[in-house]
Order: structure tokens, then sequence, then C-alpha cells
């Protein structure tokens, strides 16, 4: 998988220090408010301070803080500006702070698209993966074989906290059951398990239901989901022309 590319906040920190430093001692503050950085800071400050102490944390809970990082940031780049003393170095900082932005924007672009559900990105947590689409499409193509089509008995048997965001997507279905006890009925022609209860279904459905492959939910390597697919209607779905491609 590799390591992916570099994922840092360390433009907005560093220029936050310039700006709590230039907030306290005034230096190369100008005209701005020594007293609206400061408070800014000790809110930032504290603020981090707090979700540090807190044992469990999610990686969004830093947006709490990073805001007035932010804030201090934009001092901090003004105050670097108001310390160079010539054109040249004031061109240099210029340069320096658009590379640092453009790396910023980047890395805003790398974790909104292609890397929104990867491991390799450090604010994923927990994230439905993209591959679960691949269940819903493979589930819609199932009922388009089916002569009830979204009348066709769908079967979730998952924790209950690992069928989100499947009762979404399951939604056309009329018949949909999430049902945590462990005994299935043949009469649900897809069945869709967690890992741990793939085994059960193989034991109870196993002459009348056959795999029909593992679809990513979550980062992890328990973070899929097995579905399960009565033989004559999966073999109808496979010489498809579609299921061929």
């Amino acid at each position: 998988m590799g390591r992916g590319p570099v994922w840092t906040e360390a433009l907005i920190l560093s220029l936050a220090l310039v700006g709590g430093f230039a907030g306290f001692t005034r230096s190369g503050l100008g005209h701005g408010q020594a007293g609206f950085v400061r408070f800014v800071g000790f809110y930032t400050l504290l603020l981090t301070t707090i979700y540090s102490v807190i044992p469990y944390k999610t990686p969004w809970c830093l947006l709490g803080f990073l805001h007035g990082f932010i804030l201090l940031a934009g001092v901090g780049a003004v105050t670097l500006l108001n310390w160079a003393k010539t054109w040249t170095d004031r061109l240099a900082l210029a340069l320096i702070l658009c590379a640092g932005t453009i790396h910023l924007g980047v890395q805003a672009w790398r974790a909104s698209y292609p890397y929104c559900d990867s491991q390799r990105n450090p604010y994923v947590y927990s994230h439905t993966l993209s591959h679960l689409l691949e269940l819903v499409d493979t589930v819609e193509a199932l009922a388009r074989h089916h002569p009830a089509g979204h009348d066709l008995p769908v079967r979730v048997l998952t924790r209950e906290a690992d069928s989100w965001p499947l009762p979404w997507y399951l939604r056309r279905f009329r018949i949909v059951e999430f049902d945590p006890t462990p005994t299935l009925d043949p009469r649900f022609q897809i069945v869709i398990v967690s890992p741990a209860y793939a085994p059960q279904v193989e034991e109870q459905l196993g002459k009348t239901h056959e795999a029909g492959g593992s679809f990513g939910l979550r980062p992890g390597p328990n973070g899929f989901l097995e579905l399960f697919v009565q033989k004559t209607l999966w073999q109808s779905y496979l010489s498809s022309p579609r299921a061929a491609d």
C-alpha cells in the first residue's frame, strides 16, 4: 500500500507560533489588536490542552482548535512581512508562503477526493469505503434479474454498528430484515453478513446459497461484508453480459 503523500500542518503551526509571539510582545504586529491575538492564543492553547487530555478522540476533533491556529497563522504571516526589511526579503517570504499555501490546498484536495477513504489518510476514521458501492450495485443488479425486483427479500446479519449505511443504500428494497439473531431463513435470497457470521450462513444455507464475494465496508481486517445469494439467482446474474464485464 505504501505510506502515501506527506500530511502536515507544519506551516500553520509555525506561523501560529510567530503570531502568538507577536501578540504578547507586539513586535511586528503593526496596527493589529494585541488583546484579540492574546485571546485567540489562550483560547487555542486551552482547547488544544483539553482535547489532548481526552483519552478517546477522532481525527476531526482537531477542527475545534485548528481554526484558532489558522487565525494566529494569519497574524504570523503579517508579522513576518512586517519584520522583513527589504523588498527582496518580502518577495522571498511571499514565495515561501504561497508554496506552503499551495501544499495545504493540494493536501485538502487529496483528503477530499483520491484519499477520501484511504488508510493512508490520517483524517480517515472508521470511514465507509467506496468499495461498499460495488456491493450495492451487485444487489441492485440481482434485483433486476429476479421477477420480484425490489420486492426481493434481503437479510442483513451484522452487529448494529456494522450495518450502516446499508439501510440507506437498500432503501428501495421493500423487504429488508436487519435481524441480529443468527437463525437464517432460505426465503431471503440475498444475505449480507459480517465475517463472523459467514460460517453460520454456510452451515445453514450451504445447500441453497453460494458466496457472492467480499466487499469493503470500513478500514481494518474485519471491516468488510460478505454476500451470499440463492444459487439459481446467482447463476442467472453471472451469465448476464454486464456481470461478465
